[in-house]
């Protein structure tokens, strides 16, 4: 974790907008009302449920369930399919957008962290610490600043630390906070400070192994102090998704992602149900009663995949407002990426309108897209790490004892979404991962970052780039799963996993001002975890993260091998 001063970016040129495509979306049902359930704190969590010593065969358990991804890979993989042979059949082209260039990006020289400031945060054995054992893979990552404190989730466990980095609190058992029972699965932390109601607001999905129900919890303080006291609540999204089957569910609401305007607390997921996925699912929630404790109007806004023709709507990430900053005007702004190709140039930019009057007549919101045509970008590859011990991979090979190499454990980028949004003056600042190539270079995944200009108003929602761009890391090292923050003055910075055949894994960043990429914390060992060999599917990410303290500091979070205790 780290966090460093920063310096703005001039930008210099746009593209033409497109208007919103067709009428506002309605809500998809009348708005219901959930009130707080109970209280919590990160104190009361960590006496209920005990740091156990980890060792390094415990911290690499795997916990039931946990293979829903591969489930879920294989639903979006189906529908994709089953998309792209309608239009065929339909006689339109398929091809064109596959055929687009692979984006061609120098490779960028690399320097110190500088005056960057860091310190290391949650690990493998702090999760299984608190997990009697069980840790998971990728390490999802949550991170949030305010008022002298740092929020960090990973996963199922959290911690607080001071600003100098020492740890105030935690690691605390994710189940125990949520007041959830240990044998439901909790994944997927967000969190945010939001410094105009002094509240802090975290949110993970809980589920069983079967998938029978599932539940978007939420915590939100009672003060300014992350480490007081939080109301909980509770939103049953077990039958929520029809956009391609009605009567799929039961329905699992995968990935929530969370944002906030002057009014509202917004959350999407990705809705998979029994035999496809679903769509993306939003919902609109009243921050101003969130942050009393009281009784709040849910919003949902479903059947969002007809509005984009033979794209689909997945991981629409709302947006947040740094500290200082203005929030849109009645209007929460949210940003996807498409992916019914490999290879696609085409953001889509949702707005959700009349938020003010979230209170007193929720049914008055609705939503709103435009797109806009973007730089190209492609789904990563898989990213090799430098050769190291790789013990688990020895273990699990059929017919080779012998060490080997560490590309035995190529690390996966997954694919194209966009990892977080910042709204900022009328524009939405965003970065994905991007398979890329450069002079002499072998495919390698770059960070693709967009800055883009959004209105709303009566005539309907624009949206058109203002800056875009890539980076790419030195020669044919791989960036994996970008993270952007951007302050109220403009300052800006990303941060991404720097691996590669000459890079173990490692923390790095990227200034928008800067011609290098700082090593944050250089890796010290070959990635080694379990998810390549129990699930076929070396897991890493899913995400970084970003965040701007009340300071205007920026805040950088991500995956990296720290060295240390191994399975042998």
């Amino acid at each position: 974790m780290t966090t460093r001063p920063l310096s703005a970016l001039t930008l210099a040129f746009a593209f033409a907008a497109t208007s919103a495509l067709a009428a506002d979306v309605r809500s998809s049902s009348p708005s219901l009302r959930i009130g707080p359930r109970g209280v919590t704190s990160l104190p009361s969590a960590a006496a209920a449920a005990p740091r156990s010593r980890a060792g390094a065969l415990e911290a690499d358990s795997v916990r039931p369930g946990i293979d829903r991804e591969a489930r879920h890979d294989a639903m979006l993989q189906k529908l994709i399919k089953e998309r792209l042979a309608a239009m065929r059949a339909a006689g339109l082209a398929v091809n064109a957008p596959v055929a687009l260039a692979l984006p061609h990006v120098p490779s960028s020289p690399l320097s110190g962290r500088g005056d960057a400031f860091g310190f290391k945060g949650l690990s493998n054995f702090d999760q299984a610490g608190v997990n009697q054992g069980f840790s998971t893979e990728p390490p999802d990552q949550a991170l949030c600043v305010g008022n002298g404190f740092v929020f960090e989730g990973v996963n199922s466990a959290f911690a607080v630390y001071n600003e100098n980095g020492g740890l105030v609190v935690g690691p605390v058992q994710a189940n125990a906070f949520f007041g959830v029972p240990f044998e439901l699965n909790v994944s997927d932390p967000r969190c945010i400070y939001d410094k105009a109601s002094d509240r802090w607001f975290v949110t993970m999905i809980e589920y069983p192994n079967d998938f029978s129900h599932n539940h978007l919890e939420i915590a939100v303080s009672q003060t300014g102090d992350p480490t007081g006291v939080f109301n909980l609540y509770d939103i049953d999204v077990t039958h929520d998704g029809s956009d391609f089957n009605t009567g799929d569910c039961p329905c699992f609401g995968d990935q929530p992602l969370i944002g906030a305007d002057a009014s509202g607390f917004y959350i999407s997921t990705n809705s998979f149900g029994l035999f496809s996925f679903e769509g993306a699912q939003v919902y609109a929630l009243s921050k101003k009663a969130l942050a009393a404790g009281g009784p709040t109007p849910v919003i949902r806004f479903d059947q969002l995949s007809s509005r984009l023709g033979s794209e689909f709507a997945i991981s629409i990430q709302p947006s947040t407002t740094p500290p200082g900053a203005q929030f849109a005007a009645d209007t929460e702004f949210f940003a996807q990426s498409m992916k019914l190709h490999k290879a696609e140039s085409q953001l889509a930019v949702w707005a959700l309108h009349n938020t003010s009057k979230i209170d007193t007549d929720p049914d008055a919101l609705t939503m709103s897209l435009a797109l806009t045509p973007s730089e190209v970008y492609v789904a990563p590859v898989p990213a090799d790490q430098k050769e190291g011990p790789t013990p688990r991979a020895e273990m699990a090979a059929v017919d080779d004892s012998a060490p080997g190499a560490a590309d035995e454990q190529d690390l996966a980028g997954n694919d194209q979404r966009l990892q977080q949004v910042t709204y900022r003056d009328g524009q939405l600042w965003t970065a994905l991962g991007t398979a890329s190539v450069g002079v002499g270079t072998p495919v390698r995944d770059a960070a693709a970052w967009f800055v883009i200009n959004v209105s709303s108003s009566a005539m309907g929602t624009t949206a058109n780039i203002a800056a875009q761009g890539y980076v790419a890391g030195p020669d044919s090292a791989h960036l994996l799963y970008p993270a952007l923050a951007v302050n109220a003055a403009g300052e800006a910075a990303m941060v991404f996993t720097l691996t590669g055949p000459e890079f173990f894994p490692s923390a790095a960043s990227w200034e928008f001002n800067s011609r290098s990429i700082h090593v944050l914390f250089p890796g010290q060992a070959a990635q080694d975890g379990f998810s390549a060999y129990v699930l076929n599917r070396p897991r890493w990410g899913d995400y970084s993260a970003a965040a701007v303290g009340p300071n205007g500091r920026i805040w950088l979070a991500t995956e990296m091998i720290p060295g240390g205790a191994r399975l042998r």
